[in-house]
């Protein structure tokens, strides 16, 4: 009797001592100024839905690239072969526009420009030889954490520190799904704005699948998604990275190596004029230039900003004599996408975003530009055809194929020699040598990444009839994409040296990834 007396009294001490016991998701803590864990947990989860809600009223643009990566291999002998022996097997490039739903919880629509017809651009090659089918939904869904799913009903959140990117002060937590088994469902790491308590990064993958008798080719990459600050407390998606490797598990050999990106801006401002843009010290009318007026109506241009002013100086620095380019009052624009190209339309010379991060420097840029001055002083680059539709709307067979700027030998020819022409006595005269082994060089690397050496929009740089003629070789290493020049979400090209001016509050510092997703 007596022990029972004995064993029911520490039975209840215990159970007094674990009442006693503070939550530690109760305890107000002066991390969170002054809010407990499930108080700071509460306004992380409504901030990102209410961030996804205003994504309904912004139409954006999207370009997604994905590599194939892989090694011959033998079976048993892989394992000692890291990712350093991998090389580029084949690729994958989409452009589309996509709209958030208008109520939360509807899936988004995407509207593709290029990556969707033939039916091959939707198949990737695998090491083992296998296509595997792309869905750019999927490569969408990276952007963030869970679209429609990050609430405290799916997820718990645990705080680990603190952190510093870019000058903003930000809580970092753990984020795991509460059913371990839930599919589709984020694991990883989040930033958090101390101040307004909106996501700034994730790091992580979705889990899964678990569904015990699942034969789908459905896979959950680890990524790295980065926002940019819009103002008003607010973080808005713009970049993610992926790099995911898998081996078999029965012998160790390569199953797959993707890695890759997907960008995402803002398609245009509902207070943008959508025919004119006023530009200092011009008052050019979109209007009358139809290609450039298309491609900035759509999104696909860049809005003009100190990229645009540094190209127009190079221009103006290729005919010193003056009077070279006559009447001409030539105007560069920079074109938001990967893919490398460079054309004339009318007075205007519009440059990929793609081509400023692979040319390496001013001087080769500079003779590029002087080629299509040539053009447009010949007269090449009249332009006939107007084209009242957006480029995405309608249904099509196959994608766009351009707007026809197209040359003949004979328009190359003339370009040519007018161009060396522009270029005799102005500082970029001696860079004709490293130019052509540039394009030389661009031409026998683009099986590395063929989806960007193809021109989307305007005629090619790899052409043999578009490359400078000259007389001395010159020896080049292996391109690379650096990622000097990146997209605001506003449309702004932001250069390293102008980073933060043109977002409100900065654009996060985001990892040089493109820079090795296209160096082998």
């Amino acid at each position: 009797m007596l022990f029972r007396l004995v064993v029911a009294v520490i039975c209840c001490c215990g159970s007094i001592a674990r009442a006693q016991e503070p939550d530690i998701d109760e305890l107000r803590r002066s991390e969170f100024g002054g809010l407990t864990q499930k108080e700071i947990s509460r306004r992380i989860f409504s901030k990102e839905q209410d961030m996804i809600s205003r994504l309904a009223a912004m139409p954006f643009v999207t370009e997604t690239y994905m590599q194939s990566l892989g090694h011959h291999q033998a079976k048993g002998m892989d394992v000692a072969l890291g990712e350093q022996a991998d090389s580029v097997i084949d690729d994958f490039y989409v452009l589309a526009t996509v709209e958030f739903g208008r109520e939360y919880g509807d899936r988004p629509v995407e509207r593709v420009l290029l990556g969707e017809h033939p039916w091959r651009r939707h198949y990737i090659k695998k090491n083992t030889g296998a296509m595997e089918r792309i869905f750019p939904a999927g490569l969408l869904s990276m952007l963030f954490v869970d679209l429609y799913g990050f609430d405290a009903d799916r997820y718990s959140l645990m705080y680990r520190g603190n952190d510093n990117l870019a000058g903003t002060q930000c809580l970092v937590f753990t984020v795991a799904p509460l059913s371990a088994r839930d599919s589709g469902r984020f694991r990883g790491e989040i930033w958090i704005d101390a101040s307004s308590y909106s996501i700034v990064r994730a790091k992580g993958a979705f889990t899964g699948p678990y569904e015990r008798w699942y034969r789908g080719s459905g896979k959950y990459f680890h990524f790295d998604s980065w926002r940019e600050r819009m103002g008003g407390g607010w973080w808005f998606p713009s970049v993610t990275y992926f790099n995911e490797r898998r081996a078999f598990r029965t012998d160790g050999n390569l199953e797959f190596h993707y890695r890759g990106y997907a960008v995402l801006w803002q398609q245009h401002d509902d207070n943008e004029a959508e025919t004119t843009v006023v530009r200092e010290g011009s008052s050019s009318h979109l209007s009358q230039n139809s290609v450039v007026a298309r491609l900035y109506t759509d999104g696909l241009l860049a809005t003009p900003g100190p990229e645009e002013q540094r190209l127009n100086r190079l221009v103006q620095q290729i005919s010193p004599v003056g009077g070279g380019m006559g009447e001409h009052k030539i105007e560069c624009r920079v074109l938001l996408t990967t893919p490398v190209e460079m054309f004339a339309a009318g007075d205007v010379i519009v440059v990929s975003r793609g081509l400023l991060n692979i040319v390496p420097d001013d001087s080769v840029l500079a003779v590029m530009l002087a080629r299509q001055v040539a053009h447009i002083v010949l007269g090449h680059a009249r332009i006939a055809d107007s084209f009242p539709q957006s480029l995405f709307d309608g249904q099509r067979k196959k994608d766009f194929e351009g707007f026809g700027i197209h040359w003949r030998s004979e328009d190359e020819a003339g370009a040519d020699a007018e161009s060396a022409i522009l270029l005799k006595g102005s500082i970029y005269e001696s860079a004709v040598t490293n130019t052509s082994a540039f394009l030389s060089a661009l031409e026998s690397q683009s099986h590395r990444f063929p989806n960007l050496a193809l021109p989307r929009f305007g005629a090619g740089v790899i052409s043999a009839a578009s490359k400078p003629v000259s007389k001395e070789k010159l020896e080049t290493g292996n391109l690379r994409f650096e990622n000097r020049f990146r997209v605001s979400l506003n449309r702004v090209i932001i250069g390293s040296k102008e980073e933060g001016k043109y977002a409100e509050g900065g654009i996060v510092s985001k990892p040089i990834a493109i820079n090795t997703s296209v160096q082998k």
